[in-house]
């Protein structure tokens, strides 16, 4: 992340990455993923419900934070280090994206597909 200009890096700083085995029901995952089991990484904006069981009257809100998923990203990517780095940094800076408002398609332009 140190190649990332600081204005961008002060951003950033300013989430919480949190690393976690696997996707689990309480993460909330595109309903168009095919299979969430793939999932590399979420990006929590704060507002999301914990449990989708949840009445509106029940939401508890988090810090905003992004999520990635070391086991997804080790099927995928882990036969080469380097490989699994560069992806790890692509998939956190495609989450950062989507808290600075950019959608799929906007990330995908960029090369953070």
């Amino acid at each position: 992340m140190q190649s990332l200009p600081e204005s961008i890096r002060s951003r950033l700083q300013q989430l919480t990455i949190i690393v976690q085995d696997e996707p689990d029901s309480n993460d909330i995952i595109d309903d168009n993923e095919s299979d969430n089991e793939d999932t590399l990484g979420v990006h929590f904006d704060g507002n999301q419900y914990v449990n989708n069981n949840l009445s509106k009257e029940e939401v508890i809100c988090f810090p905003e934070h992004i999520k990635i998923f070391r086991g997804p990203l080790m099927r995928a990517y882990g036969k080469s280090h380097r490989y699994l780095k560069s992806q790890i940094r692509i998939t956190i800076l495609h989450e950062f994206g989507h808290h600075l408002g950019l959608d799929e398609e906007e990330l995908e332009k960029i090369g953070l597909d």
